[in-house]
């Protein structure tokens, strides 16, 4: 990573994901360093290790639960209690954090202490079979139907108004999916391009059915938002094992669901900070693999329900 890439990472760190004025007591003209940028991840290791406090709430902001899901697995679990710690110190705090682990990979035993530390906090950890991403938001769609559940990625700082931005966004118009990372689809001459020449990262905030969301960069799923057949694994696993994010497209798509970004500081939805850059290597070099099986996994879930008709 270059070292302009680096400052502007820190500086994002900083001013996002966390509330800098109560850490450091920085003014804005202050350089941005190594020593800046790791009080933030040793403010919330510090959390972590020695708070009582909660970071969920009973507090009801709608008639339904607010539930941040997410999933882990492999050596991403040891880094998981930062990007959950980012989430218990939200302007809004859910009502549930829930993190699905793999039953044949985790058990409460063989869990990071770390973890064990936020459970006392309000964290709730459960157990499902390992049917891979989708682990952050099949499991609670089954489980709590009827409440409103934002999901999240496992490897990330969120900023500390996620949620109160997703939800007022929400409240706006309950009917919509809301997100703050997206792509655009593209249609040319009514044939739907290749995933590689969508518009990634869209910057407005226009409700249209090309609108494609991508639910680790903060998605908010409404009840109901989804069609019944989502929660269908064996179609999933056969049609897109590897594309989550294709698969609730079509489901929202079959419900007669748009979805819409959200207020995000990055233009691009991209205000959070990715925890661990070895992680993020290897899993950029995972998705430069399975990006090119995208358009595949696209063609197989699109073709079974008709979604190229619902796209014109």
């Amino acid at each position: 990573m270059s070292i302009l890439k680096k400052i502007k990472n820190i500086k994002q760190a900083l001013l996002n994901v966390y509330n800098i004025n109560n850490i450091l007591k920085m003014n804005k003209n202050l350089i941005i360093n190594e020593l800046a940028y790791n009080t933030i991840f040793n403010n919330f290791k510090d959390k972590i290790l020695n708070s009582n406090e909660l970071g969920i709430t009973t507090e009801k902001y709608l008639e339904n639960d607010v539930i941040i899901s997410l999933t882990s697995y492999g050596k991403r679990i040891h880094d998981v209690c930062l990007a959950i710690e980012s989430l218990m110190q939200q302007t809004i705090k859910p009502n549930k954090i829930i993190l699905w682990l793999a039953d044949n990979e985790f058990t409460l035993e063989n869990i990071p202490q770390t973890l064990k530390n936020l459970q006392k906090r309000g964290l709730t950890i459960e157990f499902c079979e390992d049917i891979k991403s989708y682990k952050k938001l099949i499991p609670t769609l089954i489980k709590y139907p009827d409440d409103v559940i934002i999901t999240i990625d496992d490897d990330i700082l969120y900023p500390y108004d996620m949620v109160e931005n997703l939800l007022n966004s929400y409240k706006e118009n309950p009917k919509l999916i809301h997100f703050c990372r997206g792509h655009r689809m593209k249609i040319l001459n009514n044939v739907l391009l290749s995933y590689s020449k969508w518009d990634w990262s869209i910057k407005d905030f226009e409700i249209d059915k090309l609108n494609f969301p991508t639910t680790g960069g903060g998605t908010l799923f409404p009840p109901n938002s989804l069609h019944p057949d989502v929660t269908d694994k064996n179609t999933f696993m056969s049609l897109a094992p590897y594309a989550d994010d294709v698969w609730f497209k079509a489901m929202s798509l079959l419900q007669g669901t748009l979805s819409k970004k959200s207020f995000t500081r990055s233009a691009k939805g991209e205000d959070y900070v990715y925890i661990n850059s070895e992680i993020q290597v290897e899993t950029s070099l995972w998705n430069n693999i399975n990006n090119l099986k995208n358009d595949e996994q696209i063609r197989a879930v699109f073709e079974k329900y008709d979604i190229y008709g619902l796209l014109k």
